[in-house]
């Protein structure tokens, strides 16, 4: 057997279909990183330390998402990096005007622009299965509203699906 033929022999219990999927999903997941690179000068620590900073940030547990600002130490934390790093990295994120940071820590700048990185990362279906993605990326169901979030004392940008 060659060298070849050894690095392509079958995996026990390995669904094929499951198997191509996933691989174009990471295939799509490494593409979407690399434009985020190439087009706003991202590092990957700086993409996932962005994505912590949403997915810690953004209570979609109300019918109208809301914005919380995170701390360095509970980015750290939740990615177990230090918070030096987040601290640093961070204010890259508020440079780029990905990130704002407040009186009470950091939040994602634009939801919708957040929003639609992680469907450029995972894909719509993913996005699909949250009810306030759902609202954010249903661009003809939605309406543009500017919330005040007490947290920062500026407005922040959200979507919000007019269901009248």
């Amino acid at each position: 057997m060659s060298a070849l033929d050894e690095r392509r022999r079958p995996v026990d219990g390995l669904d094929p279909e499951r198997a191509a999927a996933l691989s174009r999903r990471a295939g799509s997941f490494c593409a979407a990183a690399r434009a985020a690179r190439a087009g706003d000068g991202l590092t990957a620590e700086e993409l996932v330390i962005y994505l912590a900073v949403g997915h810690l940030g953004v209570d979609t547990s109300t019918r109208i998402p809301r914005l919380t600002p995170r701390t360095y130490l509970e980015i750290a934390e939740f990615l177990a990096i230090p918070r030096e790093t987040v601290r640093r990295k961070a204010a890259r994120l508020v440079d780029r005007d990905l990130l704002q940071l407040g009186r009470g820590g950091v939040v994602v700048r634009d939801v919708e622009a957040w929003l639609t990185r992680i469907v450029a990362l995972l894909g719509d279906e993913d996005a699909g299965n949250s009810n306030a993605a759902a609202r954010v990326l249903h661009r003809d169901d939605t309406e543009k509203k500017n919330v005040e979030n007490p947290n920062m004392g500026m407005n922040t940008r959200l979507i919000e699906r007019n269901d009248s």
